[in-house]
């Protein structure tokens, strides 16, 4: 299992995301999509 906890993303000043959590259980495939150099995972 893949457990990410309390992840925060912000840009210009804003709040994206805030303490968000996920849980992927094994053999499963998840995708995280964004424009390039978006830095689609970012912790605080």
């Amino acid at each position: 299992m893949l457990e990410i906890k309390n992840i925060c993303f912000g840009r210009d000043n804003k709040k994206i995301l805030d303490n968000v959590s996920l849980n992927v259980e094994t053999d499963k495939f998840i995708v995280i999509t964004g424009p390039n150099g978006s830095r689609k995972i970012n912790t605080c």
